[in-house]
C-alpha cells in the first residue's frame, strides 16, 4: 500500500462513521492493500441487537481480523506498520458511527 493508497483509504474510514453502508467496502480495501484475501470487522461481545455489528479496534469489543491462508505469504513487519496507522482511523471513525449514526441505520446484515 502506498501513501496515496493509505490516504484514500483514511478518507473512506471516515466517510464510512457517516454513512454505514460504506463499512464493508472500506474492510475490502484495507484486506486488499494488506494483500489479504481476507478481513472482518465485528464486535464480537455484541450482536446487532445490542448495538453490536459485523462488516466482513480499540473500540471495546470491536475487533478488526485481516486473514492469509497457509499458502500466503506471511505478514511483515510493513503490513503490521499499515494496520497500526489504519486503527487509529478507525477507532475514531467507528466511534463516531455508534455515537452519532441512530442504530437501526448501522446494522443492516
Amino acid at each position: 500500500m502506498n501513501f496515496e493508497d493509505y490516504d484514500e483509504i483514511t478518507g473512506e474510514i471516515y466517510a464510512a462513521a457517516q454513512e454505514p453502508a460504506r463499512w464493508p467496502e472500506v474492510v475490502r480495501r484495507i484486506a486488499i492493500g494488506c494483500e489479504s484475501p481476507r478481513a472482518l470487522l465485528l464486535t464480537p461481545l455484541h450482536s446487532v441487537d445490542q448495538g453490536g455489528f459485523g462488516y466482513a479496534f480499540n473500540l471495546s469489543p470491536v475487533a478488526l481480523s485481516i486473514y492469509r491462508g497457509p499458502s500466503d505469504p506471511d505478514f511483515g513487519e510493513a503490513d503490521l506498520d499499515r494496520v497500526r496507522r489504519l486503527v487509529v482511523h478507525l477507532a475514531r471513525a467507528l466511534s463516531l458511527t455508534l455515537h452519532l449514526i441512530p442504530f437501526h441505520t448501522t446494522h443492516n446484515a
